[in-house]
């Protein structure tokens, strides 16, 4: 079985990561394998035979190779230095052998600051939140510092403090980092040199996430986990300038529909943004057995998009329980284009839960129909969130561009890259390179902007990071003088001889040595008669 191990490989199928069983067991990995079409049960332990994950395993990014895995705690004595199983475990992303691990992010020993999820800044770098604030990694050395100044949580080694102020998801977009701080805000981070610019202050937020269209949003709740009362509550999506750094929109949730807070038994993002269109999907109550939605294009709520299917047990009152949702239990696989859905068995009254029945449904969202769906081996397995290989290199197209002199171009970077594993909305571009004496090129959020500073031209090259691969391209830039209103032959004076050139361009019979920018007198886009009338009073007139 050693010796199989040491083969097997994970590109082709999903990978679930598990809280599992607390106390007796720690976190777990099963792996769905499209090629034979089954699950994989514990394939962590599999092919890391000699290693432990830690305690409650609750999230995981797969990025530049590597699986980057944050459980809640570590196990064993620490301070004796005595334990197996680690709070970040850093995996090949290919075979899941274990490269490298941390017991703890503080600076003592005895340190219980629990972790929360990870954030990539790059292959070399990367965020961790934690009950106390957000950690910097050195993906090379394996070691943290930190916490970021202005990320501190009031967390002081007992267990009460952990459940104030701690930090939670995060997101790499654009130029910076966004944070999510219990009680506090979002905050934004300046990943180059590691520091928070801004926050903005969102005292009930509970997540944020990118859509596929490259929007920012928060989602606000003030209604916590297992609060059945009547409210009032406030619950909204609120969008986020990315470049101004400041809010938009608010998309205002009535009731107890807003996406479901879970600071006092935090979970991974419980928000699925769809990879098609500007929507969302989530539960408002935990164990929900039906699948709720947010459009944000129409601003409209569904309740009940889908239900679940029924399980296995049967209720008091003689109804079947129903599956339902726990934890980030809804994904979207890149390589199906499926909703993936993870449930355990939960009654509609809440009677009473068998969590050691467990499924993974399959949805055609285009029909909102099951395709299949697979019931698990009896477990605990207290499903936490599901990931997907990488498998295609990301690509980005640019055209060569024309600029006149004092203006300013605005290129789409949503358009110029395409990643068959991951969202364009997500990748993060930089500008490698081009003569600033010609132009200049900068990046804000998604778009590229080429300001014309003299004539000539250059090329600029782009590197864009999509998932922790690279792609690159380089495209030229012309720079053309502006235009002078009239002077249709470029002299550099605005006289009769433009007359006479501009009645040839409208003619027809001169198509080329002219300026279409001075040609088109009332800046309507078109030549014509009334161009060349306007020409002559300012000839005549300086009108």
């Amino acid at each position: 079985m050693a010796v199989w191990a040491e083969d097997l490989t994970f590109t082709n199928g999903v990978i679930f990561i598990n809280e599992d069983r607390y106390g007796p067991n720690q976190g777990s990995i099963n792996y769905f394998n499209y090629d034979y079409n089954e699950m994989e049960y514990n394939v962590y332990a599999l092919v890391n035979p000699t290693t432990k994950l830690g305690v409650t395993t609750q999230f995981g990014q797969l990025f530049g190779g590597r699986l980057y895995l944050v459980s809640k705690q570590a196990n064993g004595n620490e301070a004796a230095g005595s334990t197996i199983g680690s709070r970040l475990a850093v995996l090949d992303a290919v075979t899941l052998k274990q490269q490298g691990s941390l017991l703890r992010f503080g600076q003592e020993p005895d340190s219980v600051y629990d972790g929360r999820a990870y954030c990539a800044v790059n292959t070399g770098k990367g965020y961790v939140s934690t009950s106390a604030g957000i950690f910097v990694l050195d993906v090379n050395t394996m070691t943290v510092t930190g916490p970021i100044d202005g990320t501190q949580s009031s967390a002081a080694g007992d267990y009460n403090s952990l459940y104030n102020g701690q930090c939670g998801d995060m997101v790499r977009f654009g130029q910076y980092v966004f944070a999510v701080q219990q009680g506090v805000g979002l905050h934004v981070i300046d990943p180059v040199n590691d520091v928070v610019v801004k926050t903005l202050p969102f005292p009930y937020i509970v997540t944020v996430f990118v859509t596929q269209a490259g929007k920012l949003y928060v989602a606000n709740n003030s209604r916590e986990i297992y609060d059945f009362g009547s409210g009032p509550y406030v619950a909204d999506f609120t969008q986020i300038d990315p470049v101004e750094l400041r809010s938009g929109a608010v998309h205002t949730l009535g009731g107890t529909h807003g996406a479901m807070s879970s600071w006092g038994a935090w979970r991974a993002r419980m928000v699925c943004v769809d990879p098609r269109c500007e929507r969302v999907y989530y539960n408002y109550d935990e164990f929900q057995n039906y699948i709720s939605c947010y459009d944000f294009d129409n601003r409209q709520f569904i309740d009940t998009l889908i239900l679940l299917p029924e399980g296995v047990e049967t209720n008091w009152d003689g109804t079947k329980e129903r599956q339902g949702l726990y934890a980030s239990a809804l994904s979207f696989d890149p390589h199906t284009g499926e909703m993936v859905v993870q449930t355990i068995e939960a009654a509609p009254m809440y009677a009473y839960q068998n969590f050691n029945h467990n499924w993974v449904l399959f949805y055609d969202m285009e029909t909102m129909t099951l395709r299949r769906q697979l019931r698990l081996q009896d477990a605990y397995w207290f499903p936490a969130m599901a990931v997907y290989p990488d498998v295609y290199a990301p690509r980005v197209v640019i055209a060569d561009q024309t600029v006149k002199a004092g203006d300013e171009l605005v290129i789409s970077l949503l358009d110029a890259v395409d990643d068959a594993d991951n969202m364009a909305s997500l990748a993060v571009s930089t500008v490698a390179g081009c003569d600033e004496a010609v132009a200049r090129a900068i990046v804000k959020g998604l778009e590229l902007h080429v300001a014309g500073i003299a004539p000539g031209r250059t090329t600029v090259h782009v590197v864009t990071d999509s998932n922790g691969r690279l792609a690159s391209t380089s495209f030229d830039v012309t720079v053309s003088s502006h235009s002078t209103r009239g002077d249709v032959n470029m002299d550099g004076v605005v006289n009769i001889a433009d007359v006479t050139k501009l009645i040839d361009v409208v003619l027809g019979s001169v198509l080329c040595d002219y300026d279409p920018g001075a040609c088109d007198m009332d800046h309507n886009g078109n030549l014509d008669v009334a161009d060349v009338t306007a020409l002559i009073r300012l000839v005549l007139n300086g009108e």
